[in-house]
């Protein structure tokens, strides 16, 4: 549950050929940082990767969360209760409510998430 500090990206541009993956602490999700840093700045956006079988720790943090899915099926589980999505669909909620993000489907799904906390320390993604 440590809250991370990604790279920091001063341009207020990002083009998808010049994104680096990234992962946390081994995992296979992967992320793509899509914000800019800059002082004040108090919304963070990132593109997941997530791979088939995919299943988040059950978590809780500070601040407000947004997803919105671009491909794939997965399903966000928050404060016991469960919202499929697919891609279109969206879920904004409180993120200090306990919640889990599960890809069950047969296929990898990419999903636009905003928060306002700060991101946790990543690596570089295996490819």
């Amino acid at each position: 549950n440590a809250l991370f500090d990604q790279p920091v990206q001063a341009q207020p541009d990002s083009h998808v050929n010049e994104r680096v993956r990234y992962t946390v602490g081994g995992q296979l999700l992967a992320y793509e940082r899509l914000s800019s840093s800059f002082p004040g700045n108090s919304i963070n956006a990132v593109k997941m990767n997530i791979p088939v079988g995919y299943e988040s720790e059950l978590i809780a943090h500070e601040g407000v969360e947004f997803s919105y899915v671009l491909a794939g099926h997965i399903v966000y589980t928050i404060e016991g209760r469960d919202y499929p999505l697919g891609p279109g669909d969206s879920v904004h909620f409180d993120a200090g409510k306990l919640h889990r993000l599960i890809n069950a489907a047969d296929e990898p799904a990419e999903v636009l998430t905003m928060t306002t906390m700060q991101l946790f320390g990543d690596s570089p993604a295996q490819e």
